[in-house]
C-alpha cells in the first residue's frame, strides 16, 4: 500500500466532499443516510480521516470536509452500530486512540453539517451525538434483519400483501403508532380484548331495539325525506291521471257532438236539397275517417289511463312503505329516549359510536391475533424495541418521514417477492440482500424438480408449527405469489424466489 502524505489524504478527501456536494444538491435529503456511501469507501474514509486526525487537523475536517465527516459517522454507524456501542468502532475505522477531546470535536462536527445544511435536528435525548448521528442512519445492519423479520410478518400476516393507501392508513394508526405505552404486541392483544368486551357490554347496555341497530340520526332523517320524495311522486301522478281523465271526457263528449251531427245529417234528403250524389259520398267518407281517429285517440287515452292507475297504485304502496319505516323508527327513538327526542337521538348516535369503535377494535384484534398466531417470538416484542432508538427517533422528529421509510421498506419486501427491481441506493438494500441462504439452485432439487438456473433463494420466515387448515391456506398463497413452502418434521418456513 502507498504511504500517505497530507496532500495525497487533502486531495482525495476533495474528491470525496465534491462528490458528495454534488449528491446532496441533487436529492436535497432532509436524512444523511439518503446519500449512499458504501463500506469500501467507509473503509478509505476512515483511513483518510483518521490521518488528518493523528496530524492535528480536525479543524480541517470541520472546515474543508464537513459533509464527507458527517457521512463517514453516519454510515460506518449504520455497518457497525450494535448494543450502545458507537464510538468504538468509528475511532477503530479512524485508526485513532479513542478519547473525549475527539470525539466533542467530531460530534460538534456533525452538529454543525446538521445545522448548516438544513437537514433533521433530533430529538433531545440526553445524547447530543448519538441521538442524531444514529437517526440520520434509519437503523444500523446489525437491527435491520430483525427489523425486516418484523416487516415480513406484518406485509404477510397483517396486510397480507396489500400496500394499498388504505391498508396503510390503517397500519400507522393501528401498529406503528408509538406513543408513551410501551406495551409488547401481546399485551396490546390483551388490551384490545378487554377493550372489545368493555364495547360489546356498553352496547348491550344501551338496549337500542334491533330496527335501530342499523340507523342513525341522519339515515332516520333520509327516511323522512324518501317519504316526502315519494309522497311527490305520488302527487305528481295523481295529477297525470286527472289531466288523462279529463281529457278522456271532453273527447268522448267531441265524438258524441260529432255523431250527433252524422246522424242528423245521415236523416236528410241531400238530393232534395240539391246536394250532388259524388259530394254526399265525400261527406260520408270524411265522417267515417273522423269517427276513427276519434276511437284511435280515445284508446291511447283510455290506456294511458289505465297505466296511470296502476303507477298511483304503485307509488302510493312506496309512499305508504316509505312513510311507515320512518314513523316506526321516531317512534322506538321517542321510545329509547323515554319519551324524549332529543335524549333518544342522543343514545342512538352514542350507540353508533360505540359500535363503531368496536368495529375497528376487532379488526386490529383479529389482524394481531393473525401476526402472533404465525410469529410468536415478537410477542413479547414492544414496537420500541423492534425500531430501535433510530427509527424512535424520527417517528418524534418528522413522523412524514418516518412512515415514508417504513412505506419504501414494505415496497422493497413486496418488490424482491414478486420479482422486480429493488432500490439499491436504499439503506435496508445491504441487510434484505444479506437475508440469502443459498447461492443458485443449479444443481438442487427442490420438490423432486429441476430449478432454474438464475435464482436464488431468500428466507424471511422461521419455520412455525403449522395446522392443516393454514397449510391449505399457506399453499394458496404461495400459488399466487408464485412462493415455495419448505416443510420439515411439521414445521413451515416459506421461502420465495428471486432472479439474481
Amino acid at each position: 500500500m502507498q504511504a500517505m502524505t497530507l496532500a495525497g489524504v487533502f486531495g482525495r478527501l476533495e474528491e470525496f466532499e465534491c462528490l458528495f456536494q454534488e449528491r446532496f444538491s441533487e436529492l436535497q435529503p432532509q436524512i444523511l443516510a439518503d446519500i449512499l456511501v458504501s463500506e469500501e469507501d467507509v473503509n478509505e474514509l476512515g483511513r483518510l480521516l483518521g490521518y488528518l486526525i493523528r496530524h492535528g487537523k480536525m479543524w480541517d475536517m470541520r472546515k474543508d470536509f464537513p459533509l464527507t465527516t458527517a457521512l463517514f459517522l453516519v454510515w460506518c454507524t449504520v455497518y457497525n452500530y450494535k448494543e450502545g456501542n458507537l464510538w468504538e468502532p468509528l475511532f477503530a475505522k479512524l485508526g485513532v486512540i479513542r478519547n473525549p477531546k475527539t470525539e466533542t470535536n467530531l460530534g460538534n462536527t456533525f452538529l454543525a453539517v446538521i445545522e448548516d445544511y438544513n437537514l433533521l435536528p433530533a430529538p433531545d435525548t440526553g445524547k447530543p451525538y448519538m441521538t442524531p448521528i444514529l437517526m440520520h442512519g434509519y437503523i444500523s445492519n446489525y437491527y435491520a434483519i430483525r427489523f425486516l423479520d418484523y416487516l415480513n410478518a406484518i406485509y404477510f400476516s397483517y396486510l397480507e400483501c396489500d400496500l394499498s393507501e388504505s391498508a396503510l392508513e390503517t397500519l400507522w394508526a393501528e401498529l406503528f403508532n408509538i406513543s408513551d405505552e410501551k406495551l409488547s404486541l401481546q399485551a396490546n392483544l390483551s388490551k384490545l380484548i378487554a377493550e372489545e368486551e368493555h364495547l360489546l357490554a356498553e352496547l348491550n347496555n344501551l338496549h337500542v331495539p334491533e330496527i335501530l341497530e342499523q340507523h342513525t340520526q341522519a339515515t332516520i332523517q333520509s327516511l323522512d325525506e324518501e317519504s316526502k320524495q315519494r309522497e311527490r311522486e305520488l302527487e305528481h301522478t295523481q295529477q297525470k291521471l286527472l289531466s288523462a281523465k279529463n281529457s278522456l271526457v271532453e273527447l268522448e263528449e267531441l265524438r258524441d257532438q260529432f255523431t250527433a251531427c252524422e246522424q242528423a245529417l245521415a236523416a236528410l234528403d241531400l238530393e232534395y236539397i240539391g246536394i250532388e250524389a259524388e259530394a254526399t259520398g265525400e261527406i260520408v267518407n270524411y265522417n267515417s275517417a273522423i269517427s276513427e281517429l276519434f276511437s284511435e285517440k280515445i284508446n291511447e287515452l283510455k290506456e294511458r289511463k289505465r297505466y296511470l292507475e296502476r303507477e298511483e297504485i304503485s307509488c302510493l304502496n312506496r309512499y305508504k312503505i316509505a312513510r311507515d319505516k320512518y314513523v316506526i323508527c321516531m317512534t322506538e327513538v321517542v321510545k329509547l329516549g323515554s319519551g324524549d327526542l332529543e335524549c333518544g337521538f342522543a343514545q342512538l348516535n352514542g350507540y353508533q359510536n360505540s359500535k363503531e369503535k368496536l368495529r375497528r377494535v376487532q379488526k386490529q384484534k383479529r389482524q394481531l391475533e393473525s401476526l402472533l398466531a404465525k410469529d410468536h417470538k415478537f410477542g413479547n416484542t414492544t414496537l420500541e424495541q423492534v425500531l430501535t432508538t433510530s427509527l424512535t427517533s424520527l417517528s418524534a422528529a418528522d413522523p412524514f418521514l418516518f412512515r415514508e421509510f417504513i412505506r419504501t421498506a414494505l415496497e422493497m419486501l413486496d418488490a424482491v417477492i414478486n420479482g422486480r427491481p429493488i432500490n439499491k441506493e436504499h439503506v435496508l438494500y445491504k441487510p434484505l440482500i444479506d437475508i440469502e441462504i443459498g447461492k443458485t439452485l443449479s444443481g438442487a432439487k427442490l420438490k423432486g424438480r429441476e430449478p432454474q438456473v438464475g435464482w436464488s433463494m431468500i428466507k424471511l420466515t422461521p419455520p412455525v408449527l403449522i395446522r392443516k387448515q393454514e397449510l391449505e391456506s399457506a399453499c394458496r398463497l404461495c400459488i399466487r405469489r408464485r412462493l415455495s413452502l419448505i416443510l420439515k418434521q411439521g414445521r413451515c418456513s416459506l421461502i420465495f424466489l428471486r432472479r439474481l
